[in-house]
């Protein structure tokens, strides 16, 4: 070891006084330090937009390393043999391994210092801000293993030739060769198999789990293969040179690519060889999903469909379904461009890309819109378990548009129902006189004229049986609103079910969207103890000119309030005051105090189910996909048919994660990111420049 210290020792000292050394450092850190001031402003002024780690910053400095891998290591060998210091050097009590080593270490201290500059960008983030830990450090060790492969890959290339230039362009077509292995394997038309081998040489594909936070065996595997392999390979020329070289040395080489080969062939087959390194473990299933995984006894196949414009959504559902296959060794996938073959789109119903489709041997399948949690759970879950669940929505009364994908539609909260596995009808009750027998639940949602008296004993009849519905009624702020009023409907609700709809408007000035003079907008304050709000209060529920319910339940019914308000709301009733003077206080004839939003209601008796809303625009296009309210509906509709297995999930841990910066000490930062550490380095520079020409 004391002649690979020494060597080192010596290839620093040359490294350092090389004006391109502090050129090139100063030109990467001036790019990542731009790179991390651009995000820093989003952070600041946009919080939640962009995940608070460093990962882009970092994916930056090892692309620019593509490049400046070869300069900085086509010297280390090919310089010592053109000018014949090499065989000084090797007539020394040196071995030619120890010379490798040497110059390896030489360059990796010098990658790892241009490496630790960075650090000061993961520092801003912690001193102003909360960010997740183990994904900064995760990335930071990708990063040291992917600078030791570039680098043994380089000490080849160097020992290759005598010509620095030659050098150069060899290790950078190795390198760009690796990098580019997917790109090349999705452009052309390659065998499946050439394709997944493609796959596993990529050296970006290694690298990404770093990035993400996960550790996985495979990876690490990899990138040290890579660094074993060309560094013993490098060491067998520099000994063939001599006339060395014996077949215990191939013998030796081969059996070293072997051990790490099959290692590499285990780790793959057990992906669970990992390690989630996320503070709430997010990279890592929910304990009911892998619980499905595990005990998955037939393959299911998943279809991712994406685009060219969805890359970055496909490489995140390719995380996450990495994720599940290391729990079960039944899961399988590929993706699929949908413009590029629409039938296969057109056979599973697409509505839009980024959809991932859940399939079975026998046909069926479930999809999920979105990544979350919930929807991959109940995607697998629906395939294993497929239940029939028709929704039937009221029409004939001016209701909201279910199939309109306007700001006031519903298409959008329509269209998660059926990726919850729903059938959608439907039921005008004037023309069919009666709910349907396959009825698993009825939405009456935003009338905006009265139900006729056949109308509501259809519905009524339809309870009594044992059925479900979902009633959403605004507050009274429009004339047809105002005519709905006067139908039998709230009669009914009072006398089967004890529940009324108040005539009010609920005004929360503290949990009020910010910039509203009265408060008409806001999130719900607490959730009751429901499988329907189970893990809504990590999200919040966001609703705009809602009325109150209260309640007085007879016998034989049960009730849950699902969403109340803070204790400083009230229900205001002088509406005509409100809208005229623009000022609300609340009076004798208000409710005050903590005001119920939403409830479900169950008779134990008939087995009857009711869920009712005081508001509707949590609905509509332009709120379901605001905080929780997608979940709430998508709840509620499961509880209605009583699909609970749909909605009970572990909580994960939600952790904030943001910076608070003002704009002065973001400006001052910003400068601090872009110039600090190249300004120190190139200070650096100058002054070994001057202190050589002194000497010289």
């Amino acid at each position: 070891m004391h002649n690979v210290w020494q060597i080192a020792r010596r290839e620093l000292g040359a490294l350092f006084v090389q004006p391109l050394a502090y050129v090139f450092g100063v030109v990467l850190l001036a790019l990542t330090g731009y790179v991390f001031a651009a995000e820093l402003f989003v952070h600041a002024t946009q919080p939640g937009v962009l995940p608070l780690d460093v990962q882009s910053v970092l994916g930056l400095f090892t692309f620019l390393y593509l490049f400046a891998m070869p300069a900085l290591t086509m010297r280390l060998l090919a310089e010592e043999q053109r000018s014949g210091t090499l065989e000084l050097l090797l007539s020394l009590p040196i071995r030619d391994g120890e010379l490798v080593l040497g110059k390896f270490l030489a360059g990796f201290l010098f990658y790892a210092l241009t490496a630790a500059l960075t650090g000061v960008f993961p520092l801003i983030l912690f001193v102003f801000g909360n960010p997740d830990p183990g994904p900064i450090w995760s990335a930071y060790l990708g990063v040291l293993l992917y600078g030791a492969a570039l680098l043994g890959i380089g000490l080849l290339a160097s020992a290759l030739t005598e010509n620095q230039i030659v050098a150069f362009i060899v290790a950078l077509g190795i390198t760009l060769l690796l990098y580019l292995l997917t790109i090349v394997a999705q452009s052309f038309a390659v065998a499946e198999s050439v394709a997944t081998l493609f796959n596993e040489l990529a050296l970006a594909n290694h690298q990404d789990n770093f990035f993400r936070g996960v550790l996985l065996v495979k990876d690490g595997l990899y990138f040290v293969a890579i660094t074993a392999v060309f560094l013993l390979t490098t060491s067998l020329i520099l000994k063939s040179k001599r006339g060395r070289l014996a077949m215990a040395d191939w013998a030796t080489l081969g059996g070293t690519a072997a051990v790490f080969t099959l290692l590499y062939i285990l780790a793959t087959q057990n992906p669970g060889w990992r390690y989630d390194a996320t503070a709430n473990n997010a990279l890592t299933p929910l304990p009911e999903t892998i619980d499905l995984l595990q005990n998955l006894d037939e393959p299911i196949r998943v279809l991712g469909f994406y685009t060219s414009e969805t890359a970055f959504q496909q490489s995140q559902a390719e995380a996450a379904l990495q994720t599940m296959q290391a729990y079960t060794n039944q899961l399988s996938y590929e993706f699929v461009d949908p413009n590029a073959n629409p039938l296969l789109a057109e056979q599973y119903d697409l509505t839009f890309a980024g959809t991932l489709v859940f399939t079975r041997e026998d046909g069926s399948f479930a999809k999920a819109a979105t990544l979350t949690d919930r929807d991959l759970h109940t995607a697998l879950l629906r395939t294993l378990n497929p239940t029939v669940k028709t929704a039937y929505f009221l029409t004939g009364h001016g209701e909201r548009g279910w199939q309109d994908f306007g700001e006031e539609g519903m298409g959008t909260a329509v269209t998660l129902l059926q990726e919850s596995g729903f059938t959608i009808n439907t039921l005008n009750l004037f023309t069919a006189g009666e709910v349907p027998a396959d009825a698993s639940a009825v939405f009456l949602i935003d009338q905006q004229a009265p139900l006729a008296d056949a109308e509501l004993a259809a519905l009524s009849r339809y309870v009594d049986d044992g059925g479900a519905l979902f009633i959403a009624r605004d507050a009274v702020d429009t004339e047809g609103r105002a005519a709905a009023e006067a139908d039998g409907l709230l009669t009914w609700l009072q006398t089967s079910w004890g529940i009324t709809l108040r005539n009010d408007l609920i005004i929360d000035a503290a949990l009020a969207q910010a910039g509203q003079s009265i408060g008409l907008t806001f999130i719900g304050a607490q959730y009751g103890d429901s499988p329907i709000t189970q893990g809504l209060a990590q999200f919040g529920t966001i609703f705009n000119v809602a009325r109150s319910i209260e309640t007085e339940l007879p016998g034989g019914v049960t009730a849950v309030n699902l969403i109340t308000t803070s204790s400083q709301a009230w229900g205001e009733t002088n509406f005509e005051q409100m809208i005229s003077a623009g000022e609300v206080a609340p009076d004798a004839e208000d409710a005050t105090g903590q005001l119920t939003v939403a409830l479900s209601a169950r008779n134990t008796a008939s087995g009857a189910r009711l869920v009712v809303f005081g508001d509707t625009d949590f609905l509509s296009n332009s709120f379901i996909q605001q905080g929780g309210n997608s979940f709430l509906f998508e709840n509620a509709a499961n509880w209605l048919v009583d699909d609970v297995l749909t909605i009970q999930l572990s909580a994960r841990e939600s952790i904030p994660r943001q910076v608070t910066i003002s704009q002065s000490q973001l400006t001052l930062l910003q400068l601090v990111s872009i110039f600090l550490t190249p300004g120190l380095l190139g200070l650096a520079g100058v002054w070994v420049w001057v202190s050589r020409r002194r000497v010289g």
